[in-house]
């Protein structure tokens, strides 16, 4: 089987732990992160060092969901308590139309704060969110208690190099 990486925040934590254990597989933390409003660089709150979910409730909320349940037990971004204070929200199908949005619009969304190259345009900024309570577990799972090879051993190796040499 092939190792996959994922991310649990405080909303999807005990629910993904629990699904894995069930099936005989298990989460291997490789870093742990703050939750980040993601939003283009000249957003009218690009400037704040610290950005509180308060303060942007006049923009609107872009999540992203490539699952065809709209369960939240397996939501691809963190889900704050507080989000429910966002007037305007929308939902996209696809990463390439959720970074159009967040570059050509005054939208938002929240997650890693993590802009890898080629994936997240120069366009973008992240900001962390203050008084948040979730953590991010960036991790990849596995069949428990199955050797790696080589190849996912360096790979492993690779992101825990990126992760730490983020921003």
């Amino acid at each position: 089987m092939n190792k996959v990486l994922i991310f649990l925040s405080g909303a999807t934590e005990a629910f993904i732990k629990k699904y894995l254990t069930v099936r005989n597989m298990e989460f291997n933390e490789l870093v742990c992160v703050d939750p980040c409003v993601f939003f283009r660089k000249t957003h009218p709150m690009a400037g704040c060092e610290v950005i509180r979910i308060s303060e942007m409730q006049m923009f609107p909320y872009a999540s992203f969901s490539s699952a065809e349940t709209g369960s939240n037990d397996f939501a691809e971004e963190v889900i704050l308590e507080n989000i429910g204070e966002i007037r305007q929200r929308f939902s996209v199908a696809d990463r390439a139309t959720m970074i159009n949005i967040l570059t050509h619009t005054d939208a938002f969304s929240i997650g890693t704060g993590i802009l890898s190259p080629g994936f997240a345009g120069p366009e973008l900024v992240s900001r962390p969110i203050e008084g948040h309570k979730n953590e991010i577990h960036i991790g990849w799972i596995q069949i428990t208690g199955m050797p790696l090879s080589e190849t996912c051993e360096l790979l492993i190796e690779k992101l825990k190099q990126t992760l730490n040499n983020r921003q």
